[in-house]
């Protein structure tokens, strides 16, 4: 799924391209757990080796720290498109967008 709007400037190919990752990570790996995941409050823990291993856990981190060494536009991508597909269950955008920042500091 696309932008509902037409795409910021700010919003580059690349990003496209991530928020696309996402998207597809969503339907193949968070769609069919997510009513699971609503009733037991959290997702199973492989969904983040899974996530890792997709490049969608902290985006904005810098590499020498293990992180995707992006910025704050790439976890806006990744977060964007786990919530155009209501993939709710994984809560990604708390995890790499908030508390992998305080650790970092």
């Amino acid at each position: 799924m696309s932008l509902p709007s037409p795409r910021p400037a700010w919003f580059t190919d690349d990003l496209q391209a991530l928020a696309d990752t996402a998207t597809r990570f969503a339907e193949r790996e968070c769609l069919p757990h997510d009513a699971r995941w609503r009733a037991q409050r959290r997702g199973d823990r492989d969904i983040w080796n899974k996530a890792g291993a997709a490049g969608l856990l902290c985006a904005s981190i810098p590499e020498a720290h293990g992180g995707g060494g992006g910025h704050f536009g790439h976890e806006v991508a990744i977060t964007q498109a786990l919530a155009l597909k209501m993939a709710g269950g994984f809560s990604n955008s708390v995890h790499s967008g908030i508390v992998a920042h305080y650790i970092l500091r």
